[in-house]
């Protein structure tokens, strides 16, 4: 039942608008910023205080495989930066929102791609377990991605 309605609000427009209205002061502890820049800026202040960072581009849900590719170049621009600058840091990645959900074989392409910007940068991936129906789908990408990082 819980489950039903949280998903269901989820979805709704108002509920999104009120979050982005006034989700940053609820959840401000936890999210970086709203642009790449902002959240590098952020993670260098963790950085200063000894704190390493976990970077998550927020978002799933996605409908299209063109919305996946977004997401993997803006994970590959996340990692080039963090590497950039130095941070330490990782990025923690969604397999659904790589278009796992819509073509698994797309969603592993993504996926491989992020992480092997990730370790010529000398940086990890952390791949973000979801919902039951993707938990075996999420253990092959590690299984599969390895070799072809490793290679």
């Amino acid at each position: 039942m819980y489950r039903k309605t949280l998903l269901t609000v989820a979805g709704n427009k108002a509920v999104e608008n009120l979050s982005i209205k006034y989700g940053k002061k609820l959840a401000g502890k936890f999210i970086a910023g709203n642009t790449l820049e902002e959240a590098l800026e952020e993670i260098r202040v963790l950085n200063n205080k000894g704190i390493m960072a976990t970077l998550d581009h927020l978002g799933e849900g996605i409908t299209h495989l063109k919305e996946a590719a977004l997401y993997r170049d803006e994970y590959v621009r996340l990692v080039e930066g963090i590497a950039r600058q130095g941070a330490d840091s990782n990025v923690s990645l969604k397999p659904t929102q790589m278009g796992l959900a819509l073509d698994p074989e797309e969603g592993y392409r993504n996926i491989r791609a992020v992480a092997t910007q990730a370790k010529l940068n000398n940086l990890f991936v952390r791949i973000d377990m979801e919902d039951s129906p993707f938990t075996q789908a999420t253990l092959d990408i590690n299984i599969l991605a390895l070799p072809t990082i490793e290679e």
